[in-house]
């Protein structure tokens, strides 16, 4: 149901019931249920805009794109932009159909698939410039040119991934530890300091490993390393409205805007934010 409607339909209900009261009870009754339905109306008011609110970010989190940013201290040492999630239309399977019955269209049949291959890649990887352009906005409290055409920004802070500092990452044919990516990512100089913990009692020089970095994630190595940072400590899903709730009330994560819903998420206990979610999954059957 419409979270308009229900509030609509408890300030009508309110309004007869505060009516109904003045025609036929007491006076401190009179005021006492005025009170009573005043407050009643307001918590029915103020859930169904957070629950509208969530609603909104749940469809923004599909359809359009959001910047996640990774905070260590007072800087911005990576980026990465999660993409509107791709849906298949009628003319990319037409396209698909002409091209593999024609055998004359090789180059074009390798190319949509490279294409295709790009739109099921959730995230756009950010360049080092761009991460650093991030950074220099964030010092400047610019966060509305961060946002830029961005629906919403997600500030994760280091904490949510030192956590699991242990953990190893496979990157490439060398083992990393989560910590160790965390370090290197702090460093003014990412690709050398990575490349020397990597190269470390392995039989690789560190100017091996690191021509191997510069050739597989070229200027974007950064952003790839965000990338699997969230993968080996929350998962590969990026879209589950539950992990953003659970990060949110530990303040590992924040968010830019900052509506209702999120900064109720932070006030409220568990029993509240689990009446969200079902309210949202409700909405969805």
């Amino acid at each position: 149901m419409n979270p308009a409607f229900i509030a609509l339909a408890a300030i009508i209900i309110a309004i007869v019931c505060i009516f109904l009261v003045f025609r036929f009870g007491k006076a401190f009754f009179k005021i006492l249920m005025v009170v009573f339905f005043l407050l009643i109306i307001g918590v029915i008011i103020f859930g169904a805009v957070v629950v509208n609110d969530a609603m909104t970010f749940k469809e923004g989190m599909s359809e359009q794109n959001n910047l996640f940013v990774m905070q260590s201290g007072s800087n911005i040492v990576s980026s990465m932009v999660l993409k509107p999630v791709y849906k298949r239309t009628g003319v990319d399977l037409y396209r698909e159909q002409l091209l593999n019955s024609s055998n004359d269209d090789s180059n074009d049949l390798s190319n949509l698939e490279e294409q295709q291959q790009s739109k099921n890649i959730p995230f756009t990887f950010s360049s080092d410039k761009q991460v650093s352009d991030l950074n220099d906005q964030f010092k400047a409290d610019e966060f509305e040119e961060m946002l830029g055409s961005h629906y919403k920004i997600f500030f994760l802070n280091e904490s949510m991934f030192a956590e699991k500092s242990s953990n190893v990452i496979l990157l490439g044919d060398l083992d990393i530890t989560v910590g160790e990516v965390l370090d290197a990512l702090k460093s003014e100089t990412v690709k050398r300091t990575l490349a020397e913990k990597m190269a470390a009692d392995t039989s690789f020089s560190v100017q091996q490993v690191e021509d191997k970095l510069t050739e597989t994630f070229d200027d974007k190595l950064r952003s790839n390393l965000l990338d699997y940072l969230w993968k080996e400590v929350v998962g590969e899903e990026m879209r589950d409205f539950s992990i953003y709730f659970d990060y949110l009330k530990t303040g590992e994560i924040d968010v830019y805007p900052n509506t209702i819903l999120f900064q109720t998420i932070k006030a409220s206990p568990e029993p509240i934010i689990n009446m969200v979610l079902e309210k949202i999954q409700g909405e969805e059957e």
